[in-house]
């Protein structure tokens, strides 16, 4: 892949490589808008894509249609980098979430790289709050990431994007059947942080009612008024202007 720093849609992605809990290096992107600022607190956006099978890299995928404008997104507003780990081909993200332990080495990386490319190398450690979002087979690392204990960086989720990624039994092996649990105990234990649910009508419908079921005031949901695969591009900005 081509590491070379693309500048592009308000901002800078930086592809690098980061190692992960299986002893591998994966390679990330780190779109860093024109006007963003450490000031003093870092604030990101991870994303976890969905399965896909027609990119041979990051660095192709993130320049598709339906993925593009989460850049431009990001960059319009300004306020928050842009952290999409390479997932392949199923969505795999088990070398980020597969403990507190590689999630947090993986955000550790990820803040020194915007340090570095914001403030210098010397920078004073930052403050931070995260954004999580996924699509699709996404979601799997999502709901595994607000569901591991003794993380540093999980207490400071301000807001979880659900761009249609819970889903019924069967229609992605690795899914839980019943990812509400979670969801919904993680709502109620955070009840500043928010949750914002889009689903279609076949797919994650199951699990994303019950959650809305439980009444909760942090948690919106509805259903999306476009396709699977144009949702995330659809709402990012709305999203966006929420946090």
């Amino acid at each position: 892949m081509d590491y070379s720093r693309e500048i592009a849609d308000g901002g800078s992605t930086y592809y690098i490589s980061v190692p992960g809990a299986d002893g591998q290096v994966h390679d990330t992107a780190v779109f860093i808008p024109n006007s963003f600022h450490q000031d003093p607190t870092i604030s990101l956006i991870l994303y976890f894509h969905g399965h896909q099978t027609a990119y041979a890299d990051l660095r192709s995928y993130i320049n598709r249609a339906n993925t593009r404008p989460l850049r431009a997104a990001a960059g319009t507003d300004g306020r928050f980098a842009l952290i999409m780990p390479w997932l392949g081909k199923n969505s795999d993200a088990s070398h980020i979430v597969a403990g507190a332990a590689s999630f947090d080495s993986y955000l550790d990386a990820v803040v020194a790289e915007i340090t570095t490319r914001t403030a210098g190398p010397s920078a004073m450690s930052p403050g931070f709050r995260l954004v999580v979002s996924a699509h699709s087979g996404g979601g799997v690392a999502m709901t595994t990431t607000i569901s591991m204990g003794g993380s540093r960086y999980t207490g400071r989720i301000i807001s979880a994007w659900a761009l249609d990624c819970f889903y019924s039994p069967g229609i992605i092996t690795t899914a839980s059947a019943d990812v509400s649990t979670p969801w919904i105990n993680w709502a109620r234990s955070n009840p500043r942080a928010s949750m914002y649910l889009y689903y279609t009508g076949g797919t994650p419908a199951l699990n994303s009612n019950t959650i809305m079921a439980a009444g909760l005031a942090n948690v919106h949901g509805e259903q999306s008024r476009v396709g699977h695969d144009e949702t995330p591009k659809e709402y990012f900005p709305t999203l966006l202007g929420n946090v």
